[in-house]
């Protein structure tokens, strides 16, 4: 199913399960009546004289960490970053040998993990998949 169909199927699914319109739901989407507010970790270390003070290292570091948490928040889900890194740490890859061919399967993704490479858009490897 390509990207635009379901992206309308999940809308109706969505809409008829919240009995919503399609002007309720994208006003209810982007102009929620709450709003969650989290702290960024480390943040109020950098702050000098009322101002937020990086050098590019840190800026990106800062950028790298938060990106992830932000697009799984966009996902509805909540996930720290010790979490996806303690998941992401636990993939592992094994390569195994059959009949003269050789193999590379990938254990599956832990929940943190998963969420996280589904948020940022990244494809893992074929769980299972032949070595060169």
């Amino acid at each position: 199913m390509n990207k635009p169909v379901a992206v309308l199927v999940c809308f109706a699914q969505v809409a008829a399960a919240g009995n919503l319109s399609f002007h309720d739901y994208i006003q209810k989407r982007f102009h929620p009546e709450t709003v969650q507010e989290r702290d960024v970790e480390g943040l109020d270390q950098r702050i000098q004289d009322g101002k937020l003070v990086l050098d590019l290292r840190s800026f990106l570091a800062l950028v790298l960490k938060k990106a992830p948490e932000d697009l799984i928040a966009v996902l509805g889900r909540v996930s720290s970053w010790p979490e996806i890194v303690a998941d992401l740490d636990s993939l592992t890859e094994t390569e195994v040998e059959q009949d003269g061919k050789r193999f590379i399967i990938r254990s599956a993704p832990r929940a943190a993990a998963s969420l996280a490479v589904r948020a940022t858009g990244v494809a893992l490897p074929p769980t299972i998949r032949q070595a060169d």
